[in-house]
Protein backbone atom coordinates (compact mmCIF):
# COMPACT_ATOMS: atom_id res chain seq x y z
CA UNK A 1 0.00 0.00 0.00
CA UNK A 2 1.36 3.28 -0.86
CA UNK A 3 2.14 5.79 1.79
CA UNK A 4 -0.75 8.33 2.56
CA UNK A 5 -0.02 11.51 0.78
CA UNK A 6 -1.13 15.13 1.56
CA UNK A 7 -0.84 17.09 -2.01
CA UNK A 8 -1.92 20.49 0.02
CA UNK A 9 1.16 23.19 -0.03
CA UNK A 10 1.96 24.67 3.33
CA UNK A 11 3.09 27.83 3.22
CA UNK A 12 3.82 30.19 6.36
CA UNK A 13 1.58 33.66 5.80
CA UNK A 14 3.92 35.98 4.66
CA UNK A 15 3.13 38.54 7.14
CA UNK A 16 4.54 36.55 10.06
CA UNK A 17 6.89 37.89 11.78
CA UNK A 18 10.13 35.50 11.00
CA UNK A 19 11.23 35.87 14.63
CA UNK A 20 8.33 34.22 15.65
CA UNK A 21 8.80 31.07 14.20
CA UNK A 22 12.51 30.86 14.05
CA UNK A 23 13.67 32.25 17.35
CA UNK A 24 17.80 32.40 15.91
CA UNK A 25 16.59 35.77 13.80
CA UNK A 26 16.48 37.62 16.01
CA UNK A 27 17.04 41.48 15.95
CA UNK A 28 20.07 41.60 18.48
CA UNK A 29 22.05 39.43 15.42
CA UNK A 30 20.23 39.82 12.16
CA UNK A 31 18.95 42.98 10.66
CA UNK A 32 16.01 41.68 8.04
CA UNK A 33 15.86 43.50 4.64
CA UNK A 34 13.10 44.21 2.47
CA UNK A 35 12.79 41.92 -0.60
CA UNK A 36 11.27 42.92 -4.39
CA UNK A 37 7.83 42.24 -4.80
CA UNK A 38 7.01 41.36 -0.73
CA UNK A 39 8.31 37.80 -2.21
CA UNK A 40 6.48 35.25 -0.11
CA UNK A 41 8.76 32.55 -0.26
CA UNK A 42 12.28 34.13 1.43
CA UNK A 43 14.07 37.08 3.41
CA UNK A 44 17.41 38.77 2.94
CA UNK A 45 19.07 39.07 6.15
CA UNK A 46 22.14 41.05 7.11
CA UNK A 47 24.35 39.95 9.67
CA UNK A 48 24.85 42.76 12.47
CA UNK A 49 28.62 42.34 13.20
CA UNK A 50 31.05 44.90 13.16
CA UNK A 51 34.08 42.33 12.89
CA UNK A 52 33.39 41.45 9.15
CA UNK A 53 35.12 43.36 6.81
CA UNK A 54 32.36 43.41 4.31
CA UNK A 55 28.35 43.16 5.00
CA UNK A 56 27.21 39.83 5.24
CA UNK A 57 23.90 39.21 4.14
CA UNK A 58 22.36 35.65 3.67
CA UNK A 59 18.39 34.35 1.99
CA UNK A 60 16.35 32.73 4.63
CA UNK A 61 13.28 30.90 2.95
CA UNK A 62 10.26 30.73 5.12
CA UNK A 63 10.12 27.05 4.83
CA UNK A 64 13.74 26.66 5.19
CA UNK A 65 13.57 22.62 5.44
CA UNK A 66 14.01 21.09 2.11
CA UNK A 67 13.53 17.36 1.42
CA UNK A 68 15.45 15.51 -1.37
CA UNK A 69 14.84 12.09 -2.18
CA UNK A 70 16.87 9.83 -4.20
CA UNK A 71 13.57 7.71 -6.25
CA UNK A 72 14.48 4.36 -7.26
CA UNK A 73 12.24 2.73 -10.06
CA UNK A 74 11.74 -0.77 -11.23
CA UNK A 75 11.06 -1.56 -15.17
CA UNK A 76 8.86 -4.66 -16.28
CA UNK A 77 12.31 -6.57 -16.35
CA UNK A 78 13.05 -5.93 -12.69
CA UNK A 79 15.96 -3.73 -13.32
CA UNK A 80 16.33 -0.77 -11.13
CA UNK A 81 17.18 2.63 -11.98
CA UNK A 82 17.97 5.95 -9.69
CA UNK A 83 15.57 8.44 -11.51
CA UNK A 84 16.91 12.05 -11.86
CA UNK A 85 15.83 15.03 -13.01
CA UNK A 86 17.02 17.52 -15.74
CA UNK A 87 16.17 21.41 -14.32
CA UNK A 88 16.91 24.61 -16.23
CA UNK A 89 17.46 26.91 -13.43
CA UNK A 90 18.32 30.62 -13.83
CA UNK A 91 20.72 30.94 -10.85
CA UNK A 92 22.77 28.73 -13.66
CA UNK A 93 22.65 30.98 -16.57
CA UNK A 94 20.48 28.39 -18.50
CA UNK A 95 22.88 25.27 -18.11
CA UNK A 96 20.58 21.92 -16.96
CA UNK A 97 21.52 20.74 -14.23
CA UNK A 98 20.99 17.28 -12.86
CA UNK A 99 18.90 16.70 -9.51
CA UNK A 100 16.36 14.82 -7.08
CA UNK A 101 12.89 15.40 -6.81
CA UNK A 102 12.43 17.94 -3.82
CA UNK A 103 10.18 20.03 -2.08
CA UNK A 104 10.20 22.08 0.94
CA UNK A 105 7.40 21.27 4.04
CA UNK A 106 6.09 23.63 6.76
CA UNK A 107 7.77 23.45 9.53
CA UNK A 108 4.79 24.51 11.86
CA UNK A 109 2.03 22.39 10.38
CA UNK A 110 0.66 19.03 11.07
CA UNK A 111 -0.28 18.93 7.79
CA UNK A 112 3.25 17.71 5.88
CA UNK A 113 5.98 15.44 7.64
CA UNK A 114 9.75 15.49 5.61
CA UNK A 115 8.22 11.88 4.09
CA UNK A 116 5.05 13.02 2.92
CA UNK A 117 6.33 16.15 1.89
CA UNK A 118 9.34 14.22 -0.36
CA UNK A 119 6.87 11.47 -2.13
CA UNK A 120 4.44 14.10 -2.87
CA UNK A 121 7.60 15.52 -4.85
CA UNK A 122 8.22 12.63 -6.57
CA UNK A 123 5.06 12.29 -7.64
CA UNK A 124 4.69 16.00 -8.95
CA UNK A 125 8.02 16.08 -10.48
CA UNK A 126 8.14 12.07 -12.45
CA UNK A 127 5.18 11.08 -12.03
CA UNK A 128 5.81 7.50 -10.64
CA UNK A 129 4.11 6.43 -7.04
CA UNK A 130 6.32 5.01 -4.26
CA UNK A 131 6.02 2.00 -3.04
CA UNK A 132 8.04 2.18 -0.11
CA UNK A 133 9.66 5.11 1.36
CA UNK A 134 12.22 5.65 4.46
CA UNK A 135 14.42 8.71 5.48
CA UNK A 136 18.13 8.32 4.84
CA UNK A 137 19.30 9.66 7.84
CA UNK A 138 17.62 11.81 10.61
CA UNK A 139 19.86 14.44 10.49
CA UNK A 140 19.56 17.96 8.68
CA UNK A 141 22.29 19.02 6.46
CA UNK A 142 23.27 22.80 5.82
CA UNK A 143 22.55 23.49 1.94
CA UNK A 144 25.34 26.37 2.29
CA UNK A 145 25.87 27.89 5.70
CA UNK A 146 27.53 31.05 4.47
CA UNK A 147 24.91 32.31 2.21
CA UNK A 148 21.40 31.01 3.08
CA UNK A 149 19.91 28.97 6.30
CA UNK A 150 18.36 26.90 4.17
CA UNK A 151 18.81 22.83 4.89
CA UNK A 152 17.99 19.78 3.42
CA UNK A 153 16.78 16.37 4.70
CA UNK A 154 17.46 13.35 2.56
CA UNK A 155 15.02 10.31 2.14
CA UNK A 156 14.99 7.59 -0.32
CA UNK A 157 11.82 5.88 -2.32
CA UNK A 158 11.06 2.57 -4.55
CA UNK A 159 8.68 2.73 -7.70
CA UNK A 160 7.47 1.11 -10.40
CA UNK A 161 8.11 1.98 -13.74
CA UNK A 162 6.56 5.69 -14.16
CA UNK A 163 4.29 6.67 -16.82
CA UNK A 164 6.08 6.94 -20.31
CA UNK A 165 4.85 10.54 -20.50
CA UNK A 166 4.43 12.97 -17.60
CA UNK A 167 3.30 16.22 -17.84
CA UNK A 168 5.33 18.46 -14.99
CA UNK A 169 2.68 20.99 -12.91
CA UNK A 170 2.01 24.53 -14.27
CA UNK A 171 4.27 26.25 -11.77
CA UNK A 172 7.31 24.25 -12.19
CA UNK A 173 7.28 23.73 -16.23
CA UNK A 174 9.68 26.86 -16.61
CA UNK A 175 12.31 24.85 -14.39
CA UNK A 176 11.87 20.90 -14.89
CA UNK A 177 12.58 19.94 -18.24
CA UNK A 178 12.66 16.38 -17.72
CA UNK A 179 13.83 12.92 -16.06
CA UNK A 180 15.69 10.41 -16.80
CA UNK A 181 17.55 7.08 -15.42
CA UNK A 182 20.40 5.96 -14.09
CA UNK A 183 21.25 2.01 -13.68
CA UNK A 184 21.31 1.59 -9.75
CA UNK A 185 24.55 -0.46 -10.34
CA UNK A 186 26.38 2.88 -11.55
CA UNK A 187 25.39 4.65 -8.12
CA UNK A 188 26.51 1.87 -5.78
CA UNK A 189 30.07 0.96 -7.26
CA UNK A 190 32.39 4.21 -7.08
CA UNK A 191 34.76 3.76 -10.04
CA UNK A 192 31.19 3.67 -12.00
CA UNK A 193 29.87 6.44 -10.48
CA UNK A 194 32.95 9.03 -10.51
CA UNK A 195 32.61 7.59 -14.21
CA UNK A 196 29.25 8.63 -14.49
CA UNK A 197 29.85 12.30 -13.15
CA UNK A 198 33.01 12.77 -15.88
CA UNK A 199 30.23 11.97 -18.31
CA UNK A 200 27.96 14.33 -16.85
CA UNK A 201 30.44 17.29 -16.51
CA UNK A 202 31.67 16.62 -19.97
CA UNK A 203 28.19 17.01 -21.19
CA UNK A 204 27.77 19.97 -20.17
CA UNK A 205 25.57 19.29 -16.80
CA UNK A 206 25.86 20.75 -14.01
CA UNK A 207 25.31 17.78 -11.02
CA UNK A 208 23.38 18.95 -7.88
CA UNK A 209 25.08 18.34 -4.41
CA UNK A 210 21.72 16.63 -3.68
CA UNK A 211 22.59 13.76 -5.91
CA UNK A 212 26.37 13.69 -4.48
CA UNK A 213 24.98 13.71 -0.62
CA UNK A 214 22.14 11.35 -1.71
CA UNK A 215 24.89 8.71 -2.97
CA UNK A 216 26.63 8.96 0.24
CA UNK A 217 23.99 8.32 2.31
CA UNK A 218 22.89 4.83 -0.37
CA UNK A 219 22.60 1.96 1.69
CA UNK A 220 24.19 -1.08 1.25
CA UNK A 221 21.64 -3.07 0.71
CA UNK A 222 18.45 -1.38 -0.69
CA UNK A 223 16.54 -3.94 -1.19
CA UNK A 224 16.27 -5.10 2.54
CA UNK A 225 16.36 -1.63 3.68
CA UNK A 226 13.18 -0.57 1.65
CA UNK A 227 11.95 -4.24 2.35
CA UNK A 228 11.67 -5.14 -1.09
CA UNK A 229 11.71 -8.67 -2.25
CA UNK A 230 13.87 -10.14 -4.75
Amino acid sequence: MSPAVSSQRVRPPASMADTQQYPYLTPDHYAKLSTSNNNPYLRLYKVKRDSFPVPWYFVHPLQPTAVHMLSIVEDKEGRRFVNLLLAKRPTMGGRLTVECPAGRFGEQSLVNTPLEAGIREVQEETGCHPLRAELLAPDRFSTSGGITSEHKIFGICYSKEPPETHTVENEKQHVIMGNFNVPLETFQDYDKFQHWLQQMDNQGFTLGQDVIAARGLLPPDIGKYLNIVG
